[in-house]
């Protein structure tokens, strides 16, 4: 039999793998992502990575045209990624590269968002490039290290609770009288003869 004790002990359990879940493994982790992106030709055509800002942040990857040219790499932050999208420069790079392939790596924006970008190399806007990218981020996200914790704690007192509850409902079981089991006695009442 399922009590409110037992779903209540399950809600917490869930809350606290959930939590640690939240906390560790998005939290703390690093991610990553690769595949092969398109670049459309164009001059005004790029690929973007947007990166939430992390705590000890750091980006890092790999790049390779898979067909014909070069690219340009740019780990901006929120202030020069506007800039390049809307004015066509950045006064400042977190880092940049360019060419037929090569390697990036930047500490994060202290604020804001940090942004990857892969543009055409000029000459080479007149096509679609396909870029296969590798990279990976490092950091401490706080935002889900708390609701990590949160939630653990929750849970944590959740599973208290449900024991508290189990431990008054076996105590108000023995607090009810119990009938006294049947036994070969034999009843009378004066006067009569005994009734077996």
């Amino acid at each position: 039999m399922v009590t409110k004790a037992k779903i209540v002990g399950i809600i917490g359990a869930i809350l606290i793998f959930g939590g640690i879940f939240a906390a560790v493994y998005i939290g703390i982790l690093p991610s990553s992502d690769s595949g092969t992106k398109t670049i459309p030709a164009g001059a005004e055509w790029y690929y973007v990575y947007q990166v939430r800002p992390l705590s000890g942040g750091h980006v890092s990857g790999t790049f390779s045209v898979e067909d014909y040219g070069s690219v340009v790499v740019y780990v901006l932050d929120q202030t020069n990624y506007d800039n390049l999208i809307n004015n066509g420069w950045a006064s400042s790079t977190l880092a940049d590269t360019g060419g037929e392939s090569g390697t990036f790596s930047a500490d994060l924006a202290p604020t804001g968002n940090t942004y990857v970008v892969f543009l055409h190399m000029p000459g080479w806007d007149g096509i679609s490039q396909s870029v296969r990218i590798s990279m990976t981020v490092s950091g401490i996200d706080f935002t889900y290290v708390v609701v990590g914790i949160a939630a653990m704690v929750v849970g944590a007192v959740l599973i208290i609770l449900a024991r508290k509850m189990m431990t008054d409902q076996a105590a108000s079981m023995l607090d009810k009288p119990i009938a006294p089991k049947p036994s070969d006695v034999t009843l009378f009442q004066d006067g009569e003869p005994p009734i077996r």
